[in-house]
């Protein structure tokens, strides 16, 4: 006997529930790449025989449409209901939290304002004109430019004083929070 024909054999025997014959398990014992498979099969077998035997049954139909019948006619089921004092209070923490926020975001839109105001009062010719200037035209992020390198180079290219750094780190800041 072949391999070939020891695996349809054993097809037989686990689908079909066919018995082994001579021949076979005188194969089995000589090809380990069958035996392998033998006991392989066996496994699925006891594993589809598990499957079968542990599937519900339906014992009586008549008494399973009638618990239906009866659940129907209990009316809805009672589902969780939220309490009306949670309710409220959910709403109400939203509604600080609103506020909160939006209080925050206008005092940051108010202090960006006042900025822009006090740039604009500027005047030409004072010692802040070209600082707001060269300020304008500088976009540190792209630069790869830090704070303290910038203020290194204003003091030491173009002498201006600690006031004047300050100044430009406030518009360096304004324009990196856009």
């Amino acid at each position: 006997m072949n391999c070939r024909d020891a695996i349809e054999i054993l097809d037989r025997m686990i689908f079909e529930e066919v018995p082994a014959n001579v021949s076979f398990m005188q194969h089995l014992n000589t090809c380990s790449s069958c035996y392998r498979a033998y006991t392989d099969a066996l496994k699925a077998r006891e594993v589809m025989n598990l499957v079968r035997n542990s599937e519900p049954m339906l014992r009586d139909p008549g008494e399973l449409t009638g618990n239906i019948m009866a659940a129907i006619s209990k009316g809805p089921v009672k589902t969780f209901v939220v309490p009306l004092l949670l309710t409220r209070l959910l709403v109400a923490a939203s509604v600080v939290l609103f506020i909160l926020f939006g209080y925050e975001q206008y005092g940051i839109v108010k202090k960006i304002s006042s900025l822009e105001r006090q740039c604009v009062e500027i005047k030409p010719g004072s010692r802040y004109s070209d600082l707001l200037q060269q300020a304008s035209t500088m976009n540190i992020n792209e630069a790869g430019i830090s704070f303290s390198e910038l203020e290194r180079r204003l003091y030491t290219e173009k002498g201006r004083t600690p006031l004047s750094a300050l100044f430009m780190k406030k518009q360096l800041d304004q324009r990196n929070k856009k």
